[in-house]
């Protein structure tokens, strides 16, 4: 019962973003965060998934700050997270680096992962692609929301997935200053 009603506050949650997503620049508050914490956050609130799924969560080293807003970045997060605990992953990766121009965090897990043809089409809305189908649960906003909320603010989203499953997502976050946005 807890794992349906969870599901449902989930779809719920996707609506919701979806209904303020076209105008979400009137809803955020871009200030510099800890990378850890806002992994962290989206950990928590993504907790019950994935210790259903019995995914084991590895960090590794997020000592960076970003600009970005909390709640957005929170829901985001918790898209990729909660994909990785749906799809079947059992390990899950998380870490960080730098460069002068930008800050990449990247989430890669060992579960299906994305078919060679259906990668380039993962950020499409409605796109569920051959394993959401195979799968059943996937309605292909989730990874649609993140790329629009990712554009909103001005950050960047990436998506790779091997020939033997695991997919990895990698959210670019560059430098500068709020006066830039």
């Amino acid at each position: 019962m807890a794992s349906e009603l969870s599901k449902i506050d989930s779809y719920i949650e996707q609506a919701l973003y979806y209904a303020r997503s076209s105008s979400a620049e009137k809803d955020y508050l871009v200030r510099r965060y800890p990378l850890e914490e806002l992994v962290r956050g989206a950990l928590r609130s993504q907790a019950r998934p994935l210790i259903l799924g019995g995914v084991a969560v590895h960090m590794e080293t997020l000592d960076y700050t970003v600009y970005t807003d909390a709640k957005w970045m929170n829901f985001m997060l918790g898209q990729v997270l909660g994909n990785s605990a749906k799809y079947g992953a059992k390990n899950l990766r998380i870490w960080a680096e730098e460069s002068r121009e930008y800050t990449l965090l990247h989430l890669a897990d060992d579960g299906i992962g994305v078919g060679r043809q259906d990668i380039g089409r993962i950020f499409e809305k409605g796109f569920t692609g051959e394993n959401g189908r195979v799968y059943g649960k996937s309605t292909g906003m989730g990874l649609y929301l993140c790329k629009k909320l990712a554009d909103k603010l001005g950050l960047g989203i990436s998506a790779y997935s091997g020939e033997k499953g695991g997919l990895r997502i990698s959210f670019v976050f560059p430098k500068g200053s709020l006066t830039e946005m």
